[in-house]
């Protein structure tokens, strides 16, 4: 099983809802709306861009999609030299684990002789604070891929979210210990994640917990009477 920032970011949000949407299938058809499509259209624009494609039409369709791009062009994050690649998927499968695998979709990865980068492009409102990125799992999982795939060094690795509504950019240092604490927290959720698949077993949380009050699966898990079908599942975590 491939496991992904989304599939740890929902594992530690609750374990029952990770059962539900990711090994029996079950979720609400998603209702995207206008930002985040304006967000994957974002996403293909800097892809095509960075292929060397034309891209004139594509941000011309929409004045936000051309004021995103001309704030990149005015204030782009800092960017090593190095061999480029968008949109680029890498894996991993950890020694300490024999089921899962750990999955990671770069933006934009730079390869450099002595430094390697992440940039990730973010269609937010507003940037996102530093400590709140810095710990959450699509940095610590992407990075921690790229350090365990090369062989760069911890310390010669970094990551820049640049945010397009504001021109910003919020640039993240990594070292060892981070790269070893991350290691020893995912070797901890993995070996949770096989004794629940074992078992049959996935904890819940409590039953006063304000995200089941707000979760599509409340009924499932009996902490509603009736089904709403037009719950949409929140928790207390800032989506990036």
């Amino acid at each position: 099983m491939n496991i992904s920032q989304s599939s740890l970011s929902l594992w530690q949000s609750c374990p029952r809802k990770f059962q539900h949407q990711l090994l029996d299938g079950l979720h609400l058809p998603s209702n995207p709306n206008h930002q985040m499509e304006l967000g994957s259209r974002f996403h293909l624009l800097m892809q095509q861009r960075e292929l060397g494609l034309d891209i004139t039409d594509l941000a011309a369709s929409d004045l936000e999609l051309h004021t995103w791009l001309r704030n990149f062009e005015h204030n782009p994050p800092l960017i090593i030299s190095g061999d480029r690649y968008p949109e680029h998927l890498r894996t991993h499968k950890p020694s300490f684990s024999e089921s899962y695998i750990l999955t990671a979709i770069y933006d934009l990865l730079i390869l450099g002789n002595h430094q390697a980068q992440i940039l990730d492009w973010k269609a937010h409102q507003k940037p996102i604070a530093p400590d709140i990125l810095r710990s959450h799992w699509q940095t610590r999982l992407y990075l921690y891929i790229l350090a365990a795939t090369t062989n760069y060094l911890p310390e010669q690795l970094s990551f820049s979210y640049w945010f397009a509504n504001t021109g910003t950019t919020v640039a993240i240092a990594y070292t060892r210990q981070d790269y070893q604490e991350t290691e020893q927290e995912l070797s901890q959720i993995l070996d949770e994640m096989v004794a629940a698949e074992k078992s049959s077993e996935y904890a819940q949380l409590p039953k006063d917990s304000l995200a089941c009050t707000k979760c599509e699966f409340k009924y499932r898990c009996e902490r509603s009477s009736r089904i709403n079908l037009g719950a949409i599942s929140t928790f207390p975590e800032v989506a990036i």
